[in-house]
């Protein structure tokens, strides 16, 4: 019966230990994985910028072409 106690100990003291090492890791990976966020974050907002610069250019093309054909009387316009 003792034997037994004793093995739950050490289990349990290894899994402390594991635990330890788990968090000391987590906490070593913490300026990399909010570099990570930060990144994406920057990534995000690039190509929300760039496909704003695309909507963009597309509706003064077609804003221009409109203009032109009126300007020219073209009967589509």
């Amino acid at each position: 019966m003792y034997s037994e106690l004793e093995k739950v100990r050490e289990d349990a003291a290894e899994s402390r230990r594991e635990v330890a090492d788990l968090k000391a890791k987590m906490d070593a990976a913490g300026p990399t994985i909010a570099e990570i966020k930060k990144w994406k974050e920057r990534f995000i907002g690039a190509w929300m910028l760039t496909m704003f610069l695309a909507g963009m250019i597309g509706a003064s093309t077609a804003a221009i072409g409109k203009w032109l054909a009126a300007k020219f009387g073209m009967p589509w316009s």
